[in-house]
């Protein structure tokens, strides 16, 4: 959706939309955790929880494909390697599933006739990998050739697109990433390769494209509307058509692309904007590359870069041999209002870009920048424009009802073969407000790599624009939040001779990657600052070896302070657990460090037993298992005997309750006799008769019953009970005056 514009010198209203203004709400302290980084962040956001795959399915034609995608069903389908015609479009209704499509190298091939895929979906996760479709054809219902995705989590790995007349990918109300997919020559009157339109500007969908190829798509590459945020990075476009990238109602984020071949030849119409065309968008545009751009229109707005009615940031990028010819004569709608920007209703930053320029026409009113309505901030950059037979000059940048705060900008490479200066300045102002100001330039250095807990040496250096060092102060931010001492305070650094090193405590932050942010700010300097990314790995847990000396049965305590290898106190929550002689005896959870729990060891045999200590894993620390040992002691047993009144010749039943002395519970186990004045007792059998042997103790409780012989004297007798013991509990024979014998 390229701009067409006719330029009217007409007052507009400014912009009071306050650009990249310092963010004092959110705060970190130093030993907070942390969110993500953008990227990272939304891509988390996007990924669906792994529903179950139940069925995995094996196709090796299409209509075996088709029938197995509209299956309601989790499911992972493997194709095999071969071209599968489509013989009609397949359309998919799916709800709360995973699909996998595993192309193996597969081409799905819609013979210039067919539509492929609907994917009508409701929390539902599409993934497709390594997968060609080509030549396929426009479905009038559902605007597209390859595949349409609706309501759908879409993810494409190695998915190549070919020759799709109606575009390739569109989708509405869903989140979409791309990595290393390639789209070639895929035609649609917009979005040839990706349309995402959500319909709404309360939308909440992300699109991520990442490490992939775009070559000779026409119009429209890539058209992105009412999305929430939009992340462009690490692929190539090459040789499509005008109009590549448009976003309206977006926040798109386009870093580290390569942008070039690209050739327009318009000449009866306006048009503006051929590479990024943002509208209504909070936008920014970083460490690009734009190289050999060619376009021939009636009259440019903007030849490479627009932005209307939002907010813009374009820094260190790099456009290098762009051509712009306007072939308009001498009216309104003609010229080149901006040979590479065209700012309009939007506020801007464009700092440390270097701008390769050469614009040919009847008027050029910025040949490299037009700004109007808005605040634009200038400066850092360098400019090679040559204004080349062109009848009227205004100006490398034109500034129309803006402000303009610029400085330490190179034009010493600038070329100006116009026949008429309207300016003999590099800057024509219009009704305008110019600020000259100076800039800074700051260096962040971080570790790369280091884990958790340890402390993170930030070096920063801050220079003007001579590159000599200079004395400032400096704040950090880590993804965004300002860094705050332990006292809540902001953590301000008083830069001497320009450099400084700040040691960050990483107590407490998880495992990933961190923007980190230095903001320069110094009077008569506009502030700066500069970003640069450290992962912070897993860190490993110090051994924290004890070992447990109790009974079986018996209630301990434990009261440990959990520390990593380098000495911290761990942070968060860690779960344990402790297992002896392979049963696990406790699970619980450390909350910062402190390893408190007070619980009953379960029954557990005597001896020397091994004990295992589990540290588990979380997005701060790997697991640790700890090999230690626990002694469990035997116990003495107490044993008491209920009084009893018998006669000779009659029965009579004694019994006996035996505990273990130290944790006052029942002895589970073991054998025992009685004996009635050191004679033993028989026990009754089963059939009534008598027989010498042992019983078992149950739950506490030993009994015997028995006839009181002629031996039992008339008085008191003592009865003995023998307990032979078991791993828990010691051995004990117990002796009292318990049975009295009457005539």
């Amino acid at each position: 959706m390229a701009i067409i514009l006719v330029i009217l010198f007409t007052s507009l209203i400014c912009s009071s939309v306050a650009f990249a203004q310092e963010d004092n709400v959110d705060s970190l302290k130093t030993n907070d955790d942390n969110g993500q980084n953008v990227q990272s962040n939304i891509e988390t956001n996007i990924q669906k929880d792994n529903k179950e795959i139940k069925t995995v399915t094996s196709v090796s034609n299409y209509d075996e494909l088709s029938k197995a995608m509209t299956k309601n069903a989790n499911q992972t389908i493997t194709m095999k390697k071969t071209t599968y015609k489509i013989t009609k479009p397949t359309i998919a209704v799916n709800t709360n599933n995973n699909v996998i499509i595993n192309g193996n190298g597969a081409v799905i091939d819609g013979q210039n006739k067919y539509h492929f895929l609907a994917m009508l979906g409701k929390n539902t996760t599409l993934t497709i990998n390594n997968l060609t479709i080509k030549n396929t054809r426009n479905s009038t219902k559902y605007n597209t050739g390859a595949i349409y995705c609706e309501n759908v989590t879409l993810n494409l790995n190695n998915v190549n697109f070919t020759n799709n007349n109606g575009g390739a990918v569109y989708t509405t109300n869903t989140n979409l990433t791309t990595n290393h997919c390639e789209f070639t020559k895929n035609v649609a009157s917009e979005g040839s390769a990706i349309l995402c339109d959500e319909f709404s500007q309360k939308a909440k969908n992300n699109v991520i494209v990442k490490n992939s190829k775009f070559t000779n798509n026409r119009n429209e590459t890539i058209t992105i509307i009412d999305v929430n945020n939009f992340i462009l990075t690490s692929n190539v476009f090459d040789s499509n058509n005008y109009g590549v990238i448009t976003c309206i109602n977006s926040k798109p984020t386009i870093t580290n692309n390569v942008f070039k071949n690209i050739n327009t030849n318009l000449p009866k119409i306006n048009v503006g904007a051929i590479v990024i065309d943002c509208e209504n968008s909070t936008s920014t545009i970083d460490n690009n590359t734009f190289n050999n751009i060619n376009l021939t229109t009636y009259g440019v707005s903007g030849g490479i870069i627009g932005s209307i009615e939002g907010s813009i940031n374009v820094t260190n990028n790099k456009f290098t041999n762009i051509k712009i010819n306007s072939t308009g004569k001498n009216d309104d709608e003609s010229g080149i209002y901006g040979g590479v920007l065209f700012i309009s209703d939007s506020d801007s930053r464009v700092t440390s870009n270097v701008f390769n320029n050469k614009v040919h026409g009847d008027f050029a009113c910025g040949a490299t920048i037009f700004n109007s309505n808005g605040t634009m901030t200038l400066g850092k950059n360098t400019f090679q424009t040559q204004v080349l037979n062109t009848f009227i000059y205004a100006g490398i940048i034109a500034n129309m009802d803006a402000t303009l705060k610029h400085g330490d900008n190179d034009y010493t490479k600038c070329v100006n073969r116009a026949s008429v200066n309207e300016t003999t300045s590099r800057i024509y102002n219009i009704d305008g407000t110019l600020k000259s100001v100076s800039f800074q330039t700051i260096k962040v250095n971080a570790p790369k790599s280091i884990d958790t807990a340890k402390t993170a040496a930030i070096n920063i250096r801050v220079t003007n624009a001579k590159n000599n060092p200079i004395s400032t102060t400096v704040i950090l931010k880590v993804n965004g939040l300002t860094v705050k001492d332990k006292n809540g305070k902001t953590v301000q650094l008083n830069l001497k001779n320009g450099s400084t090193t700040y040691n960050l405590p990483l107590a407490g932050y998880s495992a990933k990657t961190y923007n980190i942010t230095a903001v320069a700010t110094k009077t008569g300097y506009e502030r700066e600052e500069a970003t640069t990314t450290m992962t912070v790995n897993k860190g490993k847990y110090d051994n924290v070896a004890f070992t447990i000396d109790a009974t079986s049965e018996e209630v301990i305590t434990i009261n440990r302070t959990l520390k990593d290898v380098n000495g911290n106190i761990i942070c968060g929550n860690t779960k344990v657990a402790i297992k002896i002689g392979g049963k696990t005896v406790l699970t619980t959870t450390a909350v910062d460090g402190k390893l408190y729990a007070k619980f009953k060891l379960p029954y557990l045999p005597s001896g020397q037993l091994k004990m295992m200590i589990i540290l588990g894993e979380n997005n701060r620390y790997t697991q640790k298992i700890i090999n230690s040992t626990a002694v469990i002691h035997k116990q003495n047993v107490n044993i008491n005997m209920t009084r009893q009144t018998s006669k000779i010749g009659r029965n009579v039943t004694i019994t006996a309750r035996l505990t273990n002395a130290k944790t006052l519970t029942n002895v589970i186990s073991g054998k025992y006799i009685f004996k009635l004045n050191g004679a033993t007792l028989p026990f009754f059998d089963n059939n009534g008769g008598q027989i010498y042997t042992t019983h078992d103790v149950s739950n506490g409780v030993a009994m015997i019953t028995f006839t009181v012989p002629n031996t039992a004297k008339i008085g008191l007798n003592n009865i003995t009970i023998a307990y032979n013991g078991n791993t828990q509990s010691n051995s004990a024979k117990y002796t009292n005056s318990v049975l009295t014998v009457t005539k």
